[in-house]
């Protein structure tokens, strides 16, 4: 454990693109990253162990660099466990790459779905009786419309007389839980939406969550509440703001598990 302490390179694309320090702090042992990557994707600090990366952590944009960084502390136990091989090197890699030597293999690009043609309108068949137009002079034969009032029966007048009656509707109204509106639906655990188990973790305590699937994609939306740190604050960038029934979300994309970017 002692050849993890100490300055490391961190790399991607074959390049050194940040630095990571291992040091000891009472009876745990930090992980302080800092650098600088665009790689469009989730990007996670990763160490290797037999020929396989082991995941440190997501790392975030910070505002005090306006680079990525990352800290995470570790007991003895729980890094013994991990295994990590520090003269193999420490990579940001994202969702997908495995170890290949060195490098991380790049993650397949996901497929996306062509828009369906739009069918033409069936031309109408020659069976088919034709549409008549009403000419001018078939229009002055039309009998002009009478506007009278339609007597209201004795059972209408009733109601309106009698307002009491209308009460258990507004009552029963009231008993029914509200629903969010344009195909939302409530996902009480927005967790299980995710195959990657740091986003998963992040998302894990979040309340009155919504979700909806378009065109093979999960749309998920996590609703900001004032005053609070949002709950998947290592993925708030990756996220779009908007209001849904006058409320402020941040709405992802996700597909097959993975956040789309």
């Amino acid at each position: 454990m002692e050849n993890l302490m100490g300055t490391h390179a961190v790399h991607r694309d074959g390049g050194n693109i940040g630095t990571l320090t291992i040091t000891h702090s009472l009876n745990k042992v930090v992980f302080d990253f800092s650098g600088n990557c665009e790689a469009g994707g989730v990007l996670r600090l990763a160490g290797v162990s037999s020929n396989a990366y082991v995941n440190i952590g997501v790392v975030m944009p910070s505002p005090e660099t306006e680079g990525l960084s990352l800290k995470k502390s570790f007991s003895k136990s729980e890094l013994s466990r991990l295994r990590i091989e520090p003269e193999r090197g420490f990579y940001l890699i994202l969702s997908g790459e495995n170890y290949a030597g060195g490098e991380p293999m790049p993650m397949p690009e996901p497929e996306t779905l062509a828009a369906p043609e739009e069918a033409e309108p069936p031309e109408p068949s020659a069976e088919e009786e034709p549409e008549y137009e009403i000419t001018p002079e078939a229009e002055e034969d039309v009998p002009e419309a009478i506007d009278e009032p339609i007597p209201e029966s004795p059972e209408e007048a009733t109601k309106e007389e009698s307002p009491e009656q209308e009460a258990p509707e507004e009552e029963s109204a009231e008993q029914e839980p509200s629903q969010p509106s344009s195909g939302w639906v409530p996902v009480e655990d927005p967790s299980v939406i995710f195959t990657d188990a740091d986003i998963a973790d992040a998302c894990r305590n979040s309340k009155g969550a919504l979700m909806m699937e378009v065109d093979g994609f999960t749309i998920l939306a996590i609703p900001m509440t004032p005053g609070e740190p949002f709950p998947m604050m290592p993925v708030f960038c990756f996220g779009e703001s908007d209001k849904i029934d006058g409320r402020e979300y941040i709405i992802f994309k996700v597909k097959n598990g993975i956040l789309m970017i």
